[in-house]
């Protein structure tokens, strides 16, 4: 038994959730063959054949589930914080860019200037 998330303020102890590989495959967004796979090998703790509508159906335990795919859920939020972090940087980049251009022109144009002013042939 565990403490349900929702109902921790209650301290109510609700028994391990089991789902099909039809749900677990809805619900950790996960194809039902490679929960089928992982069952094959042994890598569902707890899950455990039982009887279904339809003949025999594996029932899988959402804590397994939830453990086994923690690791894909922290690296995908990671990611998504990869690609935030590097469009920032991107736009940084683009605007220092600018910022060079503008300088370098504005440069030019003072060198222009100071040739001017110090040649004695021009104008």
């Amino acid at each position: 038994m565990r403490l349900a998330s929702n109902a921790m303020r209650n301290l109510r102890l609700v028994p391990d959730e089991l789902l099909t590989v039809a749900q677990a495959a809805q619900r950790f967004d996960v194809s039902p063959s490679t929960l089928r796979r992982l069952w094959r090998a042994g890598d569902l703790e707890g899950a455990h054949e039982r009887p279904g509508k339809f003949g025999r159906e594996v029932a899988i335990p959402v804590d397994t589930l939830s453990a086994l795919f923690a690791d894909r859920d922290e690296a995908a939020g990671k990611a998504d914080e990869i690609r935030r972090l590097l469009a920032l940087l991107e736009g940084m980049h683009a605007s220092h860019e600018r910022e060079v251009a503008d300088l370098r022109a504005r440069l030019a144009e003072a060198e222009r200037r100071l040739r001017e002013a110090t040649d004695p042939t021009s104008g």
